[in-house]
């Protein structure tokens, strides 16, 4: 059995444990790939190289031995419905040219390139970051920080955005900035060592919360995926694409239920002051917009090339007829807006309640973030706390 897009000698071959060596080292001779996956009844073994075969068949008796009782088989290999993110963090961490997939009995189901497996479950729609805001009730931090860059356990909060929508599939990043924007703009740069694309979009002045996406009218044409710059959450974006494109949206508001509890009997009456009903401290819910969106560009025609805000972009596509969903997200969900809200995020990402992302950081950009005078989470809350 092999694997391949192409043909047999483009295929990386697929052979039983109990082929000889001599014999894998002339499928190997022809196969381009170089590469082939050891397989047990179809369970995964490991995965050897045209010059392992090539050393173990020299003629010293050892070329008879089945292949399956090689000492040195490598064995890196990804489950098979692996995240994009997963599988940039096992490249970041492996060497090998071909990367095995496995299902849960351990069966190969597919055998990737690197390249291969870089494009593997991606969605074409770009994703826009809006990270221009001065983070106004997150002071002191921000006075010498963008929000976007606070520390966050792993890394920034704009790193783990970003991982969480990779990890969605998206790889395609806009970027909008204006507030200390050459800090994000160097720590991120073009996304080329996260094996993403960044570009950015520069605010010289503010334009509110939708002002500056007007500029992707004539460069995407696909639904883009929006957040703010100060959202953490453990909704997956393909879910809320999947319900937009599916109700053929204009625009999708993410939504998630809050309340308010009232601490006294609330009391209903009608117009001649006679008594109805009395409700004990009751709690009021309410469906609150969480600042993740999916908005088909054409909507953004509407918007006024000056500051602009979300909710004009959706009282103007309501009113020429569009259509608007509310999508309710039931996952986790915390804007980091005030210093309380950072506490806590930074607590539940140590308890487990955010899903835990494996990191794609790259040390160069973590450490041009430090030189800019970034410290821990932990160094923060602590002079915020003591008044410094």
């Amino acid at each position: 059995m092999a694997i391949s897009a192409d043909g047999p000698r483009e295929a990386v071959a697929m052979v039983p444990s109990d082929m000889n060596i001599t014999e894998l080292h002339r499928i190997l001779a022809d196969n381009k790939t170089g590469h082939a996956v050891i397989c047990d009844e179809g369970r995964y073994i490991g995965l050897v190289t045209r010059a392992q075969i090539s050393a173990a068949d020299n003629g010293n008796g050892s070329s008879s031995r089945p292949v399956g009782e090689l000492p040195s088989l490598e064995s890196p290999m990804l489950p098979e419905h692996s995240s994009p993110l997963a599988i940039r963090h096992f490249l970041s961490q492996e060497s090998t040219e071909y990367i095995p997939f496995v299902n849960r009995q351990g069966h190969v189901t597919s055998v990737l390139s690197r390249d291969e497996a870089l494009r593997n479950g991606l969605y074409d729609n770009a994703a826009v970051i809006m990270a221009g805001g001065f983070g106004v009730r997150l002071r002191p931090i921000t006075d010498s920080i963008p929000k976007p860059m606070v520390p966050l356990v792993d890394g920034r909060m704009i790193d783990r955005i970003i991982n969480h929508l990779l990890d969605c599939g998206f790889y395609r990043f806009y970027v909008a900035v204006h507030y200390m924007k050459e800090m994000i703009m160097d720590y991120l740069g073009d996304g080329s060592d996260r094996g993403i694309e960044i570009r950015y979009i520069v605010e010289e002045t503010p334009l509110g919360t939708a002002g500056s996406l007007r500029t992707l009218i004539d460069q995407e044409s696909l639904p883009i995926v929006v957040t703010n710059g100060d959202v953490i959450t453990n909704q997956r974006f393909g879910d809320i694409l999947r319900f937009h494109k599916g109700n053929k949206a204009d625009i999708t508001v993410v939504c998630r239920e809050d309340g308010v509890n009232i601490s006294y009997g609330v009391v209903e009456s009608d117009e001649k002051g006679n008594l109805l009903d009395i409700n004990e401290k009751p709690r009021l819910n309410y469906l609150i917009n969480t600042g993740m969106y999916v908005v088909n560009p054409g909507v953004f025609r509407t918007v006024p090339e000056k500051k602009c805000f979300m909710t004009d972009v959706i009282a103007a596509t309501r009113e020429q007829g569009g259509t608007v969903k509310v999508f309710q997200c039931h996952e986790y969900w915390r804007d980091v807006g005030t210093i309380d809200c950072y506490a806590q995020v930074i607590k539940d990402i140590k308890s487990g309640l955010v899903r835990n992302l494996p990191p794609i950081i790259p040390a160069s950009r973590d450490a041009s973030a430090l030189a800019h005078g970034v410290i821990s989470h932990e160094e923060m809350l602590e002079s915020i706390n003591s008044g410094v």
